[in-house]
């Protein structure tokens, strides 16, 4: 029996597992579906396959085949100290400064509010989800020691603050050959570092959205220089003053991703995580895109003014994973009725 394990952590996205399963099971005869927290919490056979919303190290779930971007180059990529040290000369960046610990930064604090001003961005090289991101307005030394002392002896990253206008985000997808941009949506953030909600569509000038455009593209294809392929989440804010920078570099499935999965099987009939497959299998983007039925193009007015999650806190885990539930299931037709039971059970349990 082939089983596809979904990496889940017990949290959220739970929707893309169970869009992949219907996928395999269609084309590759997979027969079951399980949900896991963590890879080591089963024994894999050969014939099965392994998906998470993050990378996945395929040493972990051998002899499976993993679906993930290469773990070396999604760890290179997750970094943000060379995010912004990769792609200075490709897209406008704050200006940044580089430190090797926690303590050097603190003894250079003063020099800090010289360069930088009263305000700005403190980052760990590996932050997540706004862990060990930290807003720097005139706060004491101990409270920056209290938020990164337990990574203190990693390296940080320092950034201007920019005043926002708008934060958005895109998944692209990295083909072998070409790249394909998600839809581009508007994000909000707790506190500007932790995810909130998003919105569709992003209400900008045809001259922003091109120019947006062209940022994506030119970080898409940096990226994909360095022979990734998969989903990379991309996120970019506009300044007050009109210009486009790049926030952060996200090689895994951000937290929009359930809204964009609706957005692509609405309009291909193919999901996020079927995407990300045929991705990570050396397909071509235009010539599976061209043999699509669009069965689902004609429902696209309703995915106007949507935001998601509409309600939900943030570190609210069981009130988020509620809220996709019934997102997905308001919004989405494409599950099996008995699929929609398990999804909702599944839910509840989180």
């Amino acid at each position: 029996m082939k089983t596809l394990y979904f990496v889940s952590n017990g949290k959220r996205f739970k929707s893309l597992g169970y869009s992949l399963y219907e996928y395999l099971e269609k084309n590759y005869s997979v027969s079951n579906l399980e949900f896991i927290d963590y890879p080591t919490d089963a024994s894999f056979d050969e014939n099965d396959f392994v998906y998470s919303n993050y990378f996945i190290d395929s040493e972990l779930v051998s002899p499976a085949k993993v679906i993930s971007t290469d773990y070396g180059l999604a760890k290179c990529w997750d970094s943000k100290i060379n995010q912004y040290t990769t792609l200075k000369n490709c897209v406008r960046l704050p200006h940044f400064k580089v430190y090797s610990d926690l303590i050097s930064l603190i003894k250079d604090l003063d020099n800090l509010k010289k360069h930088f001003g009263l305000k700005f961005f403190i980052a760990s090289e590996y932050s997540e989800g706004g862990d060990f991101t930290f807003v720097y307005d005139g706060h004491s030394a101990s409270k920056i020691f209290e938020v990164f002392n337990s990574v203190r002896k990693s390296r940080l990253r320092v950034s201007r603050y920019v005043p926002i206008y708008k934060e958005i985000s895109c998944h692209v997808i990295i083909f072998k050959d070409n790249v394909f941009l998600g839809p581009i949506l508007e994000q909000h953030n707790e506190d500007l570092v932790r995810f909130k909600s998003i919105e569709y569509p992003l209400d900008v000038s045809n001259r922003t959205f091109e120019r947006i455009n062209c940022a994506l593209m030119s970080i898409a294809d940096k990226i994909s220089q360095t022979k990734y392929l998969g989903v990379v989440g991309i996120d970019l804010m506009i300044s007050e003053d009109d210009e486009i920078y790049l926030v952060e570099i996200n090689p895994r499935k951000m937290g929009s991703s359930v809204l964009d999965s609706i957005f692509l099987e609405f309009t291909y009939g193919l999901s996020l995580p079927v995407f990300e497959y045929k991705s990570l299998n050396d397909e071509n983007c235009p010539t599976f895109l061209n043999s699509c039925a669009h069965p689902m193009r004609w429902k696209m007015s309703m995915l106007r003014d949507l935001s998601y999650p509409e309600t939900c806190s943030p570190g609210d885990e069981r009130k988020i994973i509620r809220e996709e539930t019934n997102f997905a299931l308001n919004y989405v037709d494409f599950y099996r009725s008995d699929d929609k039971r398990t999804f909702l059970i599944e839910g509840s349990r989180c």
